[in-house]
C-alpha cells in the first residue's frame, strides 16, 4: 500500500507532504524528534481511515491514556473487544500472553486507573495486537516499558509479519526502530512545514 499527499496536508498550523511504501510483512519506521508531528500524523491517518484504507482491516496504537476508563479494568476491556470484533479478535494471542506473564492474571483484575505507566502501556499494546489487522500503525510503542516488555513488543511485531500484516512504527530512538524496521522514514519539521523522508539505513546508522 502506497500513502501519499497528492497535496500537502494541514496539521494543526502545519503543513506536511508524504509518501511511504507499506510493503506485506514488512515494517517502516518513522522516526522523528519529541513535538515534531509524529502524533498528528497518526491522528489524521486514523480520521481519514475509511477514505484511504477501505475495507482493510487496521489497528491503531495512538498516545491516548487508558486511563479515562476509570474504574474499568483489563478483563472489562477484553470482553468488550471480544464482543466488538468478533472473529477478529485474536483470542490465541491473549491467552499467551497471560501464560507468558502470569502476574497479569491478577493485573488485568486491577482498575486501570491503578495500573503504572509501563502496565498501561503494556495493556494498550496487546489490546491492539489482539486485533487481527492488515495493517497496524504503532505510535510510540515502547513507551514506559522495561527491557523484557519491549523484547516481547519486537517478538510480536515479529510474530505479525510472518502472518503478513505490514507496520507503520513511530519513535523518537532509533534503536528500537532499527530492531523492527526494514524501511526507516524520518518527519522532518522545519517552520510550518513538515515532510516525511525515505532514509537509508547507513543513514540513520551514521
Amino acid at each position: 500500500m502506497l500513502l501519499n499527499s497528492t497535496n500537502p496536508i494541514l496539521l494543526k498550523h502545519t503543513t506536511l507532504s508524504f509518501e511511504i511504501e507499506l510493503r506485506r510483512g514488512q515494517c517502516c519506521g518513522l522516526w522523528g524528534e519529541n513535538g515534531s508531528g509524529k502524533s498528528s500524523f497518526f491522528y489524521y491517518l486514523k480520521s481519514q481511515g475509511h477514505k484511504i484504507f477501505k475495507q482493510s482491516k487496521v489497528a491503531f496504537l495512538t498516545q491516548n491514556p487508558l486511563n479515562p476508563l476509570g474504574h474499568l479494568n483489563g478483563v472489562d476491556l477484553i470482553k468488550f473487544l471480544q464482543t466488538f470484533l468478533g472473529e477478529s479478535f485474536d483470542a490465541n494471542l491473549w491467552h499467551k500472553f497471560l501464560n507468558d506473564f502470569p502476574l497479569w492474571k491478577e493485573l488485568i483484575l486491577r482498575p486501570i486507573s491503578k495500573l503504572s505507566g509501563g502496565e498501561a502501556q503494556l495493556l494498550k499494546v496487546m489490546s491492539t495486537f489482539v486485533q487481527k489487522a492488515q495493517y497496524y500503525f504503532l505510535d510510540e510503542p515502547a513507551q514506559h516499558l522495561d527491557q523484557e516488555k519491549r523484547n516481547y513488543l519486537v517478538e510480536l511485531i515479529e510474530g505479525k509479519k510472518l502472518q503478513h500484516s505490514s507496520f507503520l512504527v513511530t519513535d523518537h530512538y532509533q534503536d528500537f526502530l532499527l530492531e523492527v524496521s526494514e524501511e526507516m522514514y524520518e518527519f522532518i519539521l522545519k517552520e510550518n512545514c513538515a515532510r516525511i523522508s525515505k532514509k537509508i539505513r547507513h543513514e540513520v546508522l551514521s
